[in-house]
C-alpha cells in the first residue's frame, strides 16, 4: 500500500494531442479515456475518448461515474461521502486493485488494520488482498476520486441498489461482496 501527501503544487491542464480530447491533471499530454461529456465522443483505435467538465459524468447514489467500467480497462468515479458516516466498512478485493484521490476535505482511510487521517490533495494505492474501508470524520465535506478495476464500480453500484431499498440485511451486502471476489473484513 502508497500513501502520498497532498502536493505542494496543482498543475491541471486540458490538452488536444493528434487530434484527441484529453485531461492531464499535473501530466500534460497524457491521453485519458473518460465516458461521456461535451468535448467527446471521438473514436480512437474502437475506443472512445471524452473530457469531462466539473460536475459531468452518469450520477448514481454514491457519486459521478467518470470512466465507466466497459470504456477503459479501470473506472474511474467521484464520491462525496457524507460527513460523520462509513462510506465503505473494512473490506478485501482479492483479485484487483483500488486508489483513492482525496480530492478535497477530510478522509480516514483504515489500511491493512492501520488508521491514516488523510487531507484533500492525498493519495493512497490499496494492492489486492488488503483491507481496507473509509469514512469523512466530519464535520465538512469530502470529495474522492476513486480509481480501481472495471468490478470496483459494479460493485459499489450493486451495493447501492440494496442501499436504495432501506437497510439491507448484511448478509446481503456480503453476498454481493462475494460475486466480485471481494469480502467484508472484521
Amino acid at each position: 500500500m502508497m500513501i502520498m501527501g497532498p502536493p505542494t503544487k496543482f498543475n491541471g491542464t486540458r490538452d488536444n494531442l493528434a487530434g484527441a480530447e484529453c485531461i492531464g491533471i499535473g501530466f500534460p499530454r497524457r491521453s485519458c479515456l473518460i465516458a461521456g461529456g461535451p468535448y467527446g465522443g471521438r473514436t480512437h483505435g474502437g475506443r472512445r475518448s471524452a473530457v469531462l467538465g466539473p460536475g459531468e459524468g452518469r450520477r448514481f447514489f454514491f457519486g459521478t461515474v467518470k470512466v465507466e467500467s466497459d470504456t477503459a480497462d479501470f473506472s474511474v468515479f467521484e464520491g462525496s461521502p457524507a460527513p460523520g458516516v462509513v462510506a465503505a466498512p473494512p473490506h478485501v478485493h482479492h483479485s484487483y486493485d483500488e486508489a483513492f484521490y482525496v480530492i478535497e476535505g477530510t478522509v480516514d482511510f483504515l489500511l491493512g488494520g492501520r488508521r491514516e487521517r488523510l487531507e484533500g490533495g492525498s493519495f493512497v494505492l490499496v494492492p489486492r488482498g488488503v483491507s481496507h474501508g473509509f469514512s469523512n470524520p466530519g464535520p465538512g465535506e469530502a470529495r474522492v476520486l476513486i480509481i480501481g478495476s472495471p468490478p470496483v464500480q459494479k460493485l459499489v453500484e450493486e451495493v447501492g441498489l440494496l442501499l436504495a431499498g432501506g437497510a439491507p440485511q448484511l448478509e446481503a451486502i456480503a453476498q454481493v461482496f462475494q460475486s466480485f471476489d471481494s469480502e467484508l473484513a472484521q
